[in-house]
């Protein structure tokens, strides 16, 4: 077995056991909105900091990004949850997009994907960036794919960065009233 299959199988067991983890605190009631507020004001100042730095890694490490949207409002309320879910997605896709744009050398190639559709959408961002990033997010929302691969582009920052502050509206604040909807507050 390669070295990245045990990685994998690895991921899959942590994140299916956090997963259980989660369904049978909320069965037992000890996952509540007022257990993660308690848990969160025992961070003081430092709460949004760290659930700044949480969705940042979360992405990196591909954790989907509607955990912690939806965590925001939980712990934030609606309108604080609102701006640090807001805040902190387009944190976590900027993040990763730096990082791979750091890395990667100026004589490598544009990756192609397979998907048609997405490889001509692709192609659009050379002359159409920030509506196509716009369409990318509210697609694929907070895919750390989609952050890598247009990092492989040659879209400037400012442009990745606006079109997907504004793709990633929909998506965040559908979740963060959804969870709000869900949860009777």
């Amino acid at each position: 077995m390669t070295w990245l299959r045990v990685r994998q199988i690895a991921l899959f067991l942590l994140l299916a056991a956090c997963a259980a983890l989660g369904v049978w605190a909320w069965h037992t009631g000890r996952l509540t909105q007022a257990a993660i507020a308690s848990w969160v004001d025992s961070f003081g100042a430092w709460a949004p900091p760290a659930y700044l730095l949480a969705f940042v890694i979360g992405e990196l490490v591909h954790v989907p990004g509607m955990v912690f949207i939806a965590l925001a409002r939980a712990a934030f309320g609606p309108t604080n949850g609102l701006l640090l879910a807001y805040f902190g997605a387009v944190l976590s896709v900027t993040v990763p997009f730096l990082v791979v744009r750091g890395m990667r050398s100026q004589r490598e190639r544009s990756w192609t994907p397979r998907w048609r559709l997405l490889a001509k959408m692709l192609e659009r961002v050379e002359t159409h960036p920030v509506s196509s990033v716009i369409v990318l997010r509210l697609v694929l929302w907070l895919s750390p794919p989609l952050d890598y691969a247009l990092a492989f582009t040659g879209i400037r920052t400012k442009d990745y960065v606006l079109g997907s502050a504004i793709g990633l509206i929909p998506s965040v604040v559908g979740v963060v009233f959804g969870v709000g909807w869900l949860g009777g507050h």
